[in-house]
């Protein structure tokens, strides 16, 4: 399932012209690592907790 996901989100991205960078890697990762609604804060303090943030500008 992972990689089917991120195979999508590659594909999506390039269908809009969309460069895919290891910051939106991460990002799409985060957001699909957990099932339940969250806002841009809740996922910023997850990632800023597993040391991912460092890679992704605000």
């Amino acid at each position: 399932m992972k990689n089917k996901g991120i195979e999508e989100f590659k594909k999506a991205l390039s269908t809009e012209d969309l460069m895919v960078t290891p910051q939106r890697l991460i990002l799409f990762k985060e957001v699909c690592s957990n099932e339940r609604h969250r806002d841009a804060e809740d996922i910023f303090i997850a990632l800023k907790n597993s040391g991912k943030n460092e890679k992704i500008s605000s």
